[in-house]
This record gives C-alpha cells, structure tokens and sequence, in this order.
C-alpha cells in the first residue's frame, strides 16, 4: 500500500470514528436542508465545549458551535451547496478534539438565504452560488404560532403562502421550549417561508447575554430566518445599548450572516451608525419619518405598522417592505410588485415618494 492509500484508509478510519458519535446519520442530505449531527455526552462532561469547522466544496468555511439538548451536543449545519463538506471538530473532551469528517449534500432546487441587496433591496442566493434572485420581502406576525395545535399549524402557513406572504415573524421569551421553536420552524421552512425569529428575552447581564445569543444562533441559524431583536427598544430600558450589543453578538456569531433588524415604535434608524443592523425597521407609517430616512440610509427598510391599504400605500412609497397587514390588498401588492425588478422601486417608486412627499410632509388619503 503507498503513501497516499495509507492516507486514505487511515482518514476512512477517524471518518468511519466521527460518524459513530455523529448518530444523525447526516452523512448525505440536500443542500439547503439542515443536518444534526449529534453527539452522546456523560453527566460527567456536562461543562465540555464542540465545534466544527465546515469547508465548502467552494473552500468556504463556516465555524458551527454545538448546543446542549439534555444528554446530547447537537452540531446544526445547513449545507448552503451541494457537493462534499468536509468538517473538523474541536472540543475540550479529547475524544472528540480533532476528529474529521464529511457531508455529501446533493443538488436542490431550493432557494438559498434571504440577503440584504441593490442597497434598498433583497435577494436569495443559488445553489450556493453568488447568483441572485430577487426576493419580496412580506412579512405577517403571527403571535400564537408556538400555542396553535398542531393540526391547525400547517393550514394557518399554508393560508399565508396563499395570500403571498413570504415571512412570518413571532417572538420567544424565556420560558419559550426551543426544542418546539426548532420543529414549528422546520414546517414553516419546508413551506416555503423565512422565519423573522424576535429574540424578546436578551438578558441585562453580558455574560448572560452572549450565552444566551450564542445558544440562539448555535439552535436556529441553520434554519432559513432572520435575527429581529425586540421588543420595540424605545419601550426598553437602555434598550439601545443593550441590542446594539446583543447584534454585535449576532453578527460576530452567525456563521450564516442573517439579516438583522430590531423591532422599533417609531424608526430602528438610530442603530444604522452601530455597524451591526442591516436591515431597518419602522414602526409607524408616517411620511414625514420614513420618506426622509429613506434617503439618508443605505440599506433596506421594513414596515411593522401596517394595518390599512393605505398604511401599505405609504410604506411603499417610503421605500419599506410590508413586515405587517392582512386582507386582499396586501396579495394584490405582492402579486404587482413580483412582476418588477429591484429597479422599479429604486429608480420608480423612491423618486416618486420624495416628489410626492416630501414638499408636502403629509400622509395620502
């Protein structure tokens, strides 16, 4: 045997190694679908530490810690192309510290992530290529979709879908089971819809504070999502502090770089000088807010104050994308505005609002 098959057998032997404590049997899976690779832990290593390190077909790698479930560390990785991800693990238990191993993701015809773009504008990416395609942002806030049976969860998403939306948002506290966030995400995911996930519980105390962003990133990233930090921070002590910390923990901790926003009463415009949002978030519908902001921010913008055809008329015309409404109106929206570019609104509906609206600082009616 040369050199290079005795490479081979033995890397096959720390492959065939790693697998036996990765129990998901995730070796193959599609690409855009998430893959749990789970590890058995003692109550004697209850404080150990897992990562991975995963490579690209593409020689990109993404860092992925592992989250505590009971008596397992669970490794959550979404391959974002297909082709062979090779992965080295690193630990504070021996046994594992260094183990290698890998995941054939296949070919799918799934969209990838949702991205910021074209400044005011998202896309999805391609096969985890740098194509893009345009992608409508419509969100609708569904507060009792942890408490919804389970035999009405599918028919709620599948009435959302059918009016056009493409998000849906809702919040956890602390008492919130994250093991049932992660399963209702999973529906929601394989639906078609991106998941605007309101961490509303960010602890007051830093280090609580970064355990708990670094739980919430290590359990949800992999999911097609969002990062919105809430509750609207005008209603929250220190509440600009505080999530401009909690988003530079998000943004140095998402190996997937999710949009970012946070959940504001009036305008989140306040943070775009923090560095880490990257997307805007408005609260109200007036002209005289969103319309100027609209040309002082590079970034895209999100409305969560919608409730009339007119509220919508508004916001479209401030530049923001529905994060809010309900009725036939808001299909009718979404049904026109897929039929246009990115460019439409950038070079048709922005210079119309600023003609429009700001001469007259006033609201239509």
């Amino acid at each position: 045997m040369g050199l290079i098959g005795m490479f081979k057998f033995l890397f096959s032997i720390l492959l065939f190694t790693a697998e036996s404590w990765a129990q998901s049997g995730c070796t193959s899976t599609s690409a855009w679908t998430i893959c749990d690779l789970t590890f058995d832990v003692a109550q004697a290593e209850s404080s150990s530490e897992l990562r991975a390190e995963f490579r690209s077909p593409r020689y990109k790698t993404v860092l992925i810690r592992a989250f505590r479930d009971g008596a397992k560390m669970i490794l959550r990785f979404n391959p974002t192309g297909a082709g062979v991800w090779t992965y080295k693990l690193s630990s504070t238990l021996k046994k594992w510290d260094g183990m290698m191993g890998e995941v054939q993701a296949t070919e799918s015809a799934a969209l990838g992530f949702v991205r910021a773009t074209n400044t005011h504008h998202f896309a999805t990416t391609l096969g985890g290529t740098d194509d893009r395609k345009p992608h409508l942002w419509m969100s609708a806030p569904v507060a009792d979709f942890l408490t919804l049976p389970g035999n009405q969860l599918g028919p709620m998403l599948d009435a959302r879908v059918n009016e056009k939306f493409t998000h849906i948002r809702f919040g956890i506290d602390a008492k919130t089971d994250l093991n049932e966030v992660a399963e209702r995400m999973r529906i929601a995911n394989a639906k078609g819809l991106v998941v605007d996930l309101v961490l509303a519980a960010i602890p007051g105390n830093d280090r609580d504070r970064e355990s708990y962003v670094a739980e919430m990133v290590s359990r949800f990233a992999a999911f097609n999502m969002t990062w919105v930090l809430g509750p609207a921070f005008e209603n929250v002590p220190q509440g600009r502090t505080l999530m401009k910390d909690a988003g530079n923990l998000l943004a140095k901790l998402d190996p997937y770089a999710h949009p970012r926003s946070a959940l504001a009463q009036v305008s989140s415009g306040a943070f775009v000088g923090d560095g880490w949002m990257n997307v805007r978030s408005y609260g109200t519908v007036d002209a005289n807010v969103g319309v100027v902001e609209h040309q002082f921010y590079q970034s895209p913008a999100l409305n969560t104050g919608i409730a009339s055809s007119k509220d919508l008329w508004n916001a479209t015309m401030n530049g923001q994308y529905p994060a809010a409404g309900s009725g036939p109106h808001m299909k009718a929206w979404a049904e026109f505005m897929a039929q246009s570019r990115w460019s439409f609104r950038a070079q048709v509906v922005a210079p119309l609002a600023g003609l429009w609206f700001a001469p007259r600082c006033t609201q239509w009616h």
